[in-house]
C-alpha cells in the first residue's frame, strides 16, 4: 500500500511540472506577441510615380509589414538592410549621387518607419563607346549613334543593358554567335551628372552556317521544314535566324514542340551545324461551339479538321452551323508555302441558307484566293469569290449572280485569340463586285474594324477594350444592292442592346433595310474577380445609313449592360445583358440577352 501512495505522489509532482512548463511557453509566446514591433513605411522625398512604385516593390519593409519583428533592435535592422536595396534602385534609375536615410518614429498609432530619398539630380548618359578586340565585321556599331539612341537621354539601367544587348545582338546575327562582353566601364561625372560608359568586346571567331539536321519526323515531308529554314548553308550565321525558323515551324500549327538549336562549337571548316527537332501533333481536330442570343437566337457550330492531308501541311477543314437566322455548310483547304513560304493558297466552296428579318437568301459561294503573312503582326490577303443566290426581300425575289474581289489587310498584336489583355486589332477589306440583280451591278464596299486593349490599375486588373467599325458602299443605290450586301448593325457582335439588325433605316413594318454605310464604337472595363470570374460593364453605339458616308446628323442607337466570365482554360465564357438607352416602342426589346464562348471582341 505505502508503494502504490508514494507512486500518486510521484504522479502528481510530474503533473505539476508539466502543467508549469506549459504556461511559462504559453507567457512565453504571450510576451513574445505582445512585443511585437507592429509598424507601417512611409517612403519621403520622392515626387516621380514610376520611380515611388519602384521603391516600394523593393521595400522589404514595406513588404513585410504583416510580420512585425520582435524587437525594436530588429526593425532597425530590417530598416538598415532596405538602405542597400532602396540605393540601387536610385542607381539604376540614374540618380547616381542619390542617398537614403530612415527614422522611426512613435506614436499612438504604432511606430512608423521614414524612408528619407535624396534623389538628387538624375544622371544623363553623356557617352557609350564601343572597341573591339579584332576586326569587327561591317555593321558592328562603335558608338551610340549607332544604336539608334543619342547622348543626353536618362541614364538608367536599363538603358545601358538594352544597349549592350544590342551590340551583342548585332554580332551574334552577323557571323559571330560566340561575341561577348569582355569588360564594362562606367563612370558617373559627379561634376556634370553624366554617366560614360566604355564597352569591350571579345569578338571569337567568325562562323558561318553549316549542315541542317532534322529529326522526329513521322507523317510530314521533311521538305516541308528545309522550304521554311530562313538560312543557306556557308552564308554568315546568325541567331535571329534560328529565331525566325523556329516562329515559322511552331506557327504551321503541325508540332507540338519545335527546337532550332545551333552546335555548341563550329567545326573545322569554321561553320556551325543545326539541329531541328520536332515533335508532330495529331493531325485531326474535331470542335464544337454553342451560342445564344434573345433577338438572334441559339445555334451551334461544328468542325473536323485535318492540318497536314497530303503530308506539306495543307489543312483541310469542313465546318456545319446551324442557327435560327443561318445555316451554312463550308469546306476549306489551306496549302502553305504555295510559291513562297510565307503565302497560303485557299480555296473554298460553302452553301448556305439565311432567314432574317430583313431578306431570306439561300445560295452557294465558291472562292480561291492567297493570303500572305508579312511579318508577326501584318496579313495581306486577296480572293476572287463567286455567289449565285435566290434573294427574297418582302414580295420580291432577285437571281443573284455576284463576281467579287475581297481585297484586303490586317494587323494583329493581340496576345490572345479568346481573351486579349494588350495589344490592337486592325483590320481594311475593299471589295470590287460586279455582277446582276434583276440589273446590272457595280460596286464597291470598304470596311475598317479595329480594336484595342489596355490594361488599367493595380497589376492591370482591369482591361479596358475599345472597337469600333466604319463601312461605305459606292456605286448602286440601297434598294438596287442585293440585301446581303449592305450594311446592318445592332444585336450581338455589333450593338449589344440593340435587336438583330435594328440599328438603322426600316420600313414601314419595322423591318430593316440596311444600308450603303455603317458606323459602330464600343468600350467594356474587364475586371477579374479572383481567380475563375468577371464582371464586364460595357456600352455600344452605331447605325445603319441610307448614304454612302455615315449621316452623323441621325442618332446612333446606344445599348448598355453588364456581362459575367467565368474563365475557362479554352477561354471565357461570357453571358451579357443589355438594355437600349433609348428604348423605340414596339421595335426594341426591354433586355437582351448574349451566351456564348469568348470575349464580345
Amino acid at each position: 500500500m505505502r508503494q502504490i501512495g508514494m507512486s500518486q505522489e510521484l504522479l502528481r509532482f510530474r503533473i505539476c511540472i508539466a502543467c508549469l512548463g506549459i504556461f511559462m511557453l504559453l507567457g512565453g509566446a504571450g510576451a513574445a506577441w505582445a512585443s511585437e514591433i507592429r509598424y507601417q513605411t512611409q517612403i519621403e522625398g520622392v515626387r516621380d510615380a514610376g520611380l515611388l512604385n519602384l521603391l516600394s516593390q523593393s521595400s522589404q519593409l514595406k513588404a513585410l509589414e504583416g510580420s512585425p519583428p520582435a524587437t525594436a533592435t530588429g526593425l532597425r535592422r530590417r530598416a538598415q538592410d532596405d538602405l542597400g536595396r532602396l540605393n540601387a534602385v536610385l542607381r539604376s534609375e540614374g540618380y547616381y549621387d542619390g542617398e537614403v536615410g530612415f527614422r522611426l518614429v512613435s506614436g499612438d498609432s504604432g511606430t512608423t518607419v521614414y524612408l528619407d530619398v535624396e534623389t538628387g539630380q538624375r544622371f544623363d548618359l553623356r557617352s557609350f563607346s564601343i572597341s573591339y578586340d579584332g576586326v569587327p565585321p561591317r555593321r558592328a556599331p562603335h558608338a551610340i549613334a549607332d544604336l539608334g539612341a543619342v547622348r543626353g537621354q536618362p541614364a538608367t539601367g536599363r538603358l545601358v543593358l538594352s544597349l549592350q544587348a544590342q551590340v551583342l545582338d548585332t554580332l551574334h546575327n552577323n557571323g559571330y554567335p560566340f561575341a561577348e562582353i569582355s569588360s564594362r566601364d562606367a563612370r558617373a561625372i559627379l561634376e556634370t551628372h553624366g554617366l560614360d560608359v566604355d564597352l569591350n568586346v571579345a569578338l571569337g571567331p567568325m562562323v558561318t552556317f553549316g549542315s541542317t539536321n532534322i529529326s522526329g519526323l513521322t507523317r510530314i515531308d521533311q521538305s516541308f521544314v528545309l522550304e521554311r529554314i530562313t538560312w543557306q548553308a556557308g552564308e554568315p550565321f546568325s541567331r535571329q535566324k534560328l529565331r525566325d525558323t523556329h516562329t515559322g515551324l511552331e506557327g504551321t500549327g503541325l508540332f507540338g514542340s519545335v527546337a532550332v538549336n545551333a552546335a555548341d562549337t563550329a567545326n573545322a571548316a569554321g561553320q556551325l551545324d543545326v539541329n531541328i527537332e520536332a515533335a508532330e501533333r495529331a493531325p485531326r481536330t474535331v470542335g464544337v461551339g454553342l451560342r445564344f442570343g434573345t433577338s438572334e437566337g441559339a445555334g451551334a457550330r461544328a468542325y473536323w479538321e485535318h492540318r497536314n492531308i497530303l503530308g506539306r501541311g495543307e489543312n483541310l477543314r469542313f465546318e456545319a452551323q446551324a442557327a435560327e437566322i443561318h445555316q451554312e455548310l463550308s469546306a476549306q483547304l489551306r496549302q502553305p508555302g504555295f510559291l513562297r513560304p510565307n503565302q497560303q493558297l485557299i480555296t473554298g466552296l460553302s452553301v448556305f441558307n439565311t432567314v432574317a428579318e430583313s431578306y431570306d437568301e439561300t445560295g452557294i459561294t465558291g472562292s480561291i484566293g492567297l493570303e500572305r503573312q508579312l511579318d508577326e503582326d501584318w496579313l495581306v490577303h486577296g480572293r476572287v469569290e463567286v455567289r449565285a443566290s435566290l434573294v427574297d426581300e418582302g414580295d420580291v425575289r432577285r437571281d443573284t449572280r455576284l463576281l467579287q474581289f475581297p481585297t484586303g489587310a490586317s494587323y494583329n498584336s493581340s496576345n490572345d485569340v479568346f481573351d486579349p489583355d494588350a495589344g490592337a486589332r486592325l483590320s481594311l477589306v475593299i471589295t470590287p463586285s460586279i455582277g446582276s440583280s434583276e440589273t446590272d451591278l457595280l460596286f464597291t464596299s470598304t470596311e475598317i474594324r479595329g480594336s484595342f486593349y489596355e490594361g488599367i490599375g493595380p497589376g492591370d486588373r482591369i482591361i479596358l477594350a475599345m472597337r469600333f467599325r466604319a463601312g461605305s458602299i459606292l456605286g448602286e443605290g440601297t434598294r438596287d444592292l442585293p440585301a446581303s450586301d449592305r450594311f446592318y448593325s445592332g444585336g450581338g457582335g455589333s450593338v449589344r442592346g440593340i435587336g438583330y439588325q435594328l440599328a438603322g433605316p426600316l420600313d414601314g413594318v419595322n423591318d430593316p433595310i440596311g444600308g450603303r454605310s455603317v458606323f459602330e464604337v464600343g468600350a467594356e472595363a474587364r475586371l477579374r474577380v479572383g481567380q475563375r470570374f468577371g464582371i464586364v460593364p460595357f456600352i455600344e453605339g452605331g447605325s445603319a445609313f441610307s448614304n454612302d458616308i455615315p449621316d452623323f446628323s441621325e442618332d446612333l442607337r446606344w445599348g448598355a449592360g453588364i456581362g459575367v466570365r467565368y474563365y475557362t482554360p479554352v477561354g471565357p465564357v461570357r453571358l451579357d445583358v443589355a438594355i437600349p438607352l433609348d428604348r423605340r416602342e414596339g421595335i426594341d426589346d426591354v433586355v437582351q440577352i448574349y451566351l456564348s464562348l469568348g470575349q464580345a471582341f
